[in-house]
Order: C-alpha cells, then structure tokens, then sequence
C-alpha cells in the first residue's frame, strides 16, 4: 500500500525532486505542497509527465500563514488521508524575499500542529535544516549553546528565545537564516520527546547529499533529533 507522503515548498527546488522521487521510486502517495497553486499545478504535471501512474496531488498551503496551514490539513482530513510522513521543507534563504523566522522557524511548528493528528503511529516527521543551524550556534556564548543544544527544551522557552535573538540579530551570514534554522533543530528535539510514536528528525541539506535534477537531496546523512546542532557545519 502506498504512503501518503506530505512535503511542503515542493514546487520547485529539493521539495520538488524529494516529491519525485517519492512519487516515482518509492511508490508513494505524494502530497505536493505548494504557496502558489498555479506552480504547484504545473509541479504536479510534470511528475505525472514522467510517470503517468504516479499517485501525487497538490495541497496549497502557505506555512507562513495560519488561515493557509488550517485550510490545508482541514482539506486533507476531509479526504480521510493519513499521513505517514511530513517532510517540513518549505523555506526562505538568506537573500530571498520573505520573514525568514515566521517561514523557516515558525512555519515547520505550524505545519506539524496542525497536521499532528494526521500522522499515523509510528510516522515520520521530517525537518528540513542546514548548516547554517551549526554556524550560528558556534557563534554563540556557551549558556545560548547549551540552550539551543539542550534535549529538553520547551517550545515556550525556546519561541521567546528566537524571537529576541532575531531582534537583535545582524545582517550576513549566518545571521537570522542561521538563527531560523538553530531554532528548527531545537525544536525537533523538542517534537522527539513531545511526540514519542513518531521519529522526528532533522536534516542538514548540505551533508551527504546527491544531486539530483540540479539540486543536492539528502542521502544517508541526518541529524536526529537529540543531537546538537553543531553536528554538521557546512553552509548551504
């Protein structure tokens, strides 16, 4: 039986290639997540183009949005999906437009809310990092360190603590991106022990990947949720 398979920002880019694959390799039942429904639309169609069989639909969701992110896992319940894994993809870059914090940081916390319910037992949660986590926490004195680090962070704790980094952040790298991706590792951490029949992990793009279709996708390399975010250091 095939497993439904969410991945969010997957229009384009690693979400798109990780739908691909899903889709076509893997014999999953891909949710394409999408903020624009027109790119997600021609995204869907590609795929479809490669393997006409594939199972894979478009869920139009803007993980910066709460109006969006509700609408989304309400239209998914409504289809009596259950999901097997959320990949939390979606994301902005350094030099990109967009609230890197309320996108890259505040977005996964949403997503996962909101679609909790949807994860079957034993599912997979799947958080999208980078290397920027780790150089942004070597910057840090020791006590923000072991903050961000700490296994049995609480989510309440650690949303205050990022929203007064980022008031105080500068600018360059690794900056707020930085930041926004040191706060994503620690709150997997915090979903492994709030979430024990899931597996929650988060996965620094920039190690072990491969390329494919252009664009560099994980491999075996990941940084499970427990371990520091000083695990993998490369920028992406």
């Amino acid at each position: 039986m095939a497993l439904p398979v969410l991945v969010t920002g997957a229009n384009t880019g690693i979400g798109y290639a990780l739908c691909k694959l899903l889709a076509t390799e893997h014999e999953c039942s891909v949710l394409l997540g999408s903020r624009t429904k027109s790119k997600g639309e021609k995204a869907v169609a590609d795929i479809k183009k490669l393997a006409p069989n594939a199972s894979v639909e478009l869920v139009e969701i803007d993980v910066s949005s709460d109006e969006s992110v509700a609408a989304a896992a309400a239209a998914v319940k409504a289809k009596g999906v259950t999901l097997y894994g959320l990949v939390n993809n979606a994301g902005v870059g350094l030099n990109t437009s967009g609230d890197i914090i309320e996108t890259n940081f505040k977005g996964p916390i949403r997503v996962s809310e909101a679609f909790l319910e949807l994860i079957q037992d034993g599912g997979r949660i799947v958080n999208v990092s980078s290397g920027g986590a780790s150089s942004w926490v070597r910057q840090q004195d020791e006590a923000t360190k072991k903050f961000y680090s700490n296994p049995d962070i609480s989510l309440d704790a650690l949303v205050a603590d990022v929203a007064k980094q980022a008031a105080g952040s500068e600018g360059g790298w690794p900056g707020t991106y930085g930041l926004s991706k040191a706060g994503l590792t620690a709150y997997t951490m915090y979903q492994a022990k709030a979430y024990p029949h899931l597996t929650c992990v988060s996965r620094p793009v920039s190690a072990g990947c491969r390329r494919v279709d252009g664009v560099s996708v994980p491999s075996k390399h990941s940084t499970r949720a427990g371990r520091s975010p000083q695990a993998s250091s490369r920028r992406t």
